[in-house]
């Protein structure tokens, strides 16, 4: 048996107007779980169909279980690479029930033996009640669990999910996380899910990848991602903190709109070089001395964290906590500082 569920070699799709992927390369062990973030127009969509089989690729290979199954020269049909799919509008069969949909997915089973079978999968996925019942009669995530149910009836050697979740509220989103990830994890299927959303990629993925602009950017497992991003487009995704710009004044600091800024990345830096710098909100402080340098855009206080938004004078955009007792208010001036912490800068331009 192959050491990888999954092998994707340099892989590059091109359409008549733009490259959709270029370079694209990644591994996935059998039983693990991989995850895919990045924003619209980023390839994402189109690296999991050329996984499937849907779209053609330009350059690379696709292996599945160590098969390859994709060159530019060959394809493997969808219906023979042992991939099941689950799409961001899930695709039930709406003149089906709940029990049928399951049903359809098990046509090389003996007719008998369907109907107990879709029960047993609606049971795992607390759907048994529902058996009856067609698509548009279920909620958003009932559909999501049938989708999913549907998809491992046809007991596929790779899982792959197209945004499933992403129609679905906060609540019934984490919900769905927490059972995709259970459910995968208890039949060691390897699983690559892709998705806007980083924070679903960071509490389903063993790994977790970020794409912009048809490239993987960075990969690793979950907390070093979050911990140490390792370009501006992971910053961005997990929406902490602001990126400020800023140019390498000497070795190790940088120039930016809040003063010079020690750098604790070893990005290669020469002097006069553009530099992207993360600032997190626990790296400032405001207070209200005068003539201050910044603009209270918004006050969020969710019960669990007090954030402003301000405007500083360069016309950037930063987040910073506050006390109850040093509680802003839209319009006001405000001095913000970096603390004499080290930053996370990434070169730019």
């Amino acid at each position: 048996m192959s050491a990888c569920a999954l092998e994707v070699r340099d892989l590059a799709v091109r359409y008549p107007q733009h490259s959709a992927l270029d370079s694209a390369s990644f591994q996935l062990e059998h039983g693990a779980i991989a995850c895919l973030a990045g924003p619209s127009g980023s390839g994402k969509t189109t690296l999991l169909h050329a996984i499937a089989g849907f779209t053609a690729i330009a350059r690379g290979e696709i292996l599945i279980h160590g098969e390859s199954v994709s060159t530019p020269a060959h394809t493997v049909t969808p219906e023979s690479r042992g991939a099941g799919v689950v799409f961001q509008d899930f695709a039930l069969f709406p003149h089906l029930s709940a029990a049928g949909n399951i049903a359809a997915a098990m046509r090389s089973r003996p007719a008998e033996r369907r109907a107990e079978s879709a029960i047993r999968y609606l049971a795992q996925m607390d759907l048994a009640e529902f058996a009856d019942s067609f698509p548009q009669q279920m909620s958003g995530g009932q559909q999501a669990r049938l989708a999913l149910a549907r998809a491992l009836a046809a007991e596929p050697r790779l899982l792959l999910l197209d945004e499933p979740f992403a129609n679905l509220d906060r609540e019934l989103r984490l919900a769905g996380v927490a059972r995709l990830r259970e459910t995968v994890k208890s039949r060691g299927i390897a699983c690559l899910m892709v998705t806007h959303d980083l924070g679903d990629a960071l509490a389903l993925g063993d790994r977790v990848g970020i794409l912009e602009h048809g490239r993987i950017v960075q990969w690793g497992a979950p907390g070093a991602l979050h911990q140490s991003p390792a370009h501006p487009a992971t910053v961005r995704l997990l929406g902490h903190g602001a990126l400020l710009r800023g140019t390498a004044h000497t070795r190790g600091l940088a120039r930016t709109a809040l003063g010079d800024l020690a750098l604790s990345n070893g990005v290669a830096i020469r002097p006069g070089q553009p530099l992207a710098v993360w600032v997190r909100p626990e790296q400032l402080s405001t207070d209200n001395a005068p003539p201050g340098n910044a603009g209270v855009l918004r006050v969020t206080d969710n019960g669990v964290e007090r954030q402003v938004r301000l405007q500083l004078d360069s016309g950037e955009q930063v987040v910073a906590h506050y006390t109850p007792g040093n509680a802003p208010r839209p319009g006001e001036r405000r001095t913000v500082r970096a603390r004499g912490e080290i930053f996370t800068a990434f070169a730019a331009g």
